[in-house]
């Protein structure tokens, strides 16, 4: 079943691409600033489908793009973002689902919110 959503929404994305005149290197950036994969094939029914809201021209909530801002508020830079995922779920940040990476975000927002609590102690 999942199967069959997942090959009908490669199909959506690629007949919007061809009406819009969207290349396949346009279409691999799209799709890899939208979920960080730039293969179709790789991602789940949540990405494509936000691939299709992209190209349908609604904004997308972008996780991956929200981690990496909050990290680099918090002045964490790559190295730290990428040694914090691995010790906490296992994988690169590139790798999370999209579960994982809310997780993230709700575990840097938390510091985040320790951080100004702090600062206005002090």
């Amino acid at each position: 079943m999942n199967k069959d959503v997942r090959a009908k929404l490669r199909r959506t994305v690629f007949a919007m691409c061809r009406e819009r005149g969207i290349n396949d290197n346009l279409r691999h950036e799209v799709q890899a600033s939208v979920t960080g994969k730039e293969s179709l094939s790789k991602m789940t029914v949540f990405e494509l489908r936000a691939v299709i809201a992209r190209l349908s021209g609604r904004n997308v909530w972008n996780p991956q793009g929200m981690m990496r801002k909050l990290a680099a508020e918090l002045d964490m830079g790559a190295e730290r973002l990428e040694s914090f995922t691995l010790k906490r779920f296992g994988k690169v940040p590139e790798d999370l689902s999209p579960t994982e990476t809310r997780s993230a975000i709700a575990f840097l927002r938390h510091v985040q919110e320790q951080d100004k609590l702090k600062g206005a102690r002090d």
